[in-house]
């Protein structure tokens, strides 16, 4: 391998990693090895094993490797303080900035260089584990001299399948769906044309723009391809009763966009027509219902084995709009105008309206959270979950809310919940939106960067030193 140009191991926006205030750096024990099928750096492929060293300030490379492959470096005073009593090193140096590929990532780093035995060419520190996405659980994080008597939960190295981990035995399953069916058979009957009957639930859309305001915008272009999508869409809302004709001296208008449909793993498999309702929420003042913090129903949760999570299939669309207020949803299809009966999913006042409303339902029922339409029951045994989760379809059922049964998790020992996993040991972070977010591009624009730090912010308390970075 030839030596590495400067020009190509110092790009311009890199930044040489912060060193302590002293010249004595900390490398402790080895505790797990990384597999050599994901770690490379600039033309330096020889590595047979790179270890894990998560008391290490500072990641290291092998003596041997960066003479064999004439790798820059520059000499270093100081020394090297290892795990022991009075165990220190005469420092080497630190190599050039050298370019890391691993698991989707692209960095520069310098590591320090120790003579190192003949198997490892790499540790792998604390200046790198977190940059690099490695997460390990169950791993000592103090020196031997200064663990405290607290002791550490234990990890559990086989957690139930989210979604896929029946609770009881399989009598008590049986028993359970054969009790629910009639209830769920109940749901299933409300029209899809009727609304929910609380007062409360009605939508007011109390706008304040004034004449010379503009209120009337033209169709966005749609993709000949995707002309089907929203005629489908467009009759199905029609025999829903979720829209009907506007009358034609209507003033307002907002256009038809095409959002993503995602699966339960993030990926697009489609559009989802929707109404813009931008131009319309700018001229109605906000709805300060508060929603609940995660955490807190999180907390809420704890003492319990069984888990059920209901899905409401088009649940904004039973929230009616005040007739007075329709005609402000206007849309164009086809040269024909129609605005909504059924609340369309964007609108401002929305979320606070339905969060306010499943409060409502779920007020003397302890054992059911809600976060806006996501809502959760849980129990101790099984049938107390029983009579939990029919008691909440007979509420949902009375406020003509319909449930999706094929999105519905019954009577489970681990569900899936607002990018989380539950189970009776606590909550743990979705593998799925782990995966999301190591896929997530490299932020452009200052927006880019608060969409990013907003998806962070949400799983903050799952990263270990966050605050370190931001």
């Amino acid at each position: 391998t030839p030596r590495l140009p400067h020009a190509h191991l110092r790009p311009t926006r890199w930044r040489a990693p912060r060193q302590a205030n002293n010249d004595t750096v900390r490398v402790q024990s080895i505790q797990q090895a990384v597999t050599e099928d994901d770690l490379e750096y600039t033309d330096l492929r020889h590595i047979s094993e790179a270890m894990i060293d998560t008391g290490a300030d500072v990641s290291v490379i092998s003596q041997r490797l960066v003479e064999t492959h004439n790798i820059p470096f520059n000499v270093t005073k100081g020394t090297l303080l290892l795990a022991g009593d009075n165990n220190k090193v005469n420092r080497i140096g630190t190599t050039h900035p050298l370019l890391i590929h691993y698991n989707y990532k692209t960095i520069y780093h310098a590591f320090e260089i120790m003579n190192l035995p003949d198997q490892i060419d790499l540790y792998l520190g604390m200046d790198l584990i977190p940059t690099l996405g490695i997460y390990i659980g169950g791993l000592a994080v103090q020196w031997s001299d200064q663990i405290t008597s607290v002791k550490e939960k234990a990890v559990d190295d086989h957690p139930p399948e989210p979604n896929d981990s029946p609770a009881g035995t399989q009598e008590e399953q049986k028993t359970f769906h054969t009790t629910l069916q009639s209830y769920v058979k109940a749901n299933q009957s409300i029209p899809t044309t009727s609304f929910c009957p609380l007062d409360i639930s009605i939508v007011t859309l109390p706008t304040t723009n004034t004449p010379s305001d503009k209120v009337n915008y033209r169709q966005y272009p749609i993709p000949h391809k995707l002309f089907p999508v929203v005629d489908q869409a467009v009759q199905t809302w029609l025999a829903d009763g979720t829209i009907v004709r506007a009358p034609v001296n209507t003033s307002w208008n907002s256009p038809i966009t095409l959002a993503p449909k995602k699966d339960e793993f993030g990926q697009a498999t489609g559009k989802r027509p929707c109404l813009d309702p931008r131009h319309i929420n700018k001229f109605i003042p906000d709805d300060n219902y508060p929603l609940p913090l995660i955490r807190d129903i999180f907390q809420k949760l704890a003492g319990s084995t069984v888990f059920t999570t209901l899905d409401l299939k088009s649940a904004f669309h039973r929230f009616l709009i005040h007739p007075d207020d329709q005609h402000k949803t206007t849309f164009t299809h086809n040269g024909r105008q129609y605005m909504f009966q059924g609340c369309p999913f964007g609108l401002k006042p929305l979320s606070a309206k339905f969060q306010r409303v499943m409060h409502f339902i779920f007020d003397d029922m302890p054992y059911g959270h809600t976060f806006v339409d996501d809502v959760i029951i849980h129990s101790a045994n099984m049938t107390d979950h029983m009579k939990h989760v029919t008691k909440a379809i007979q509420k949902l059922t009375a406020a003509n809310l319909i449930l999706n049964p094929k999105k519905c998790h019954f009577a489970q020992k681990s569900v899936y919940l607002l990018g989380f996993c539950i189970t009776a040991k606590g909550t743990y972070l979705d593998k799925r939106k782990l995966s999301n977010i190591q896929a997530w591009p490299t932020p452009q624009t200052g927006h880019d960067i608060q969409k990013f730090l907003g998806i962070v912010n949400y799983f903050r308390e799952h990263i270990p030193n966050l605050d370190l970075p931001t």
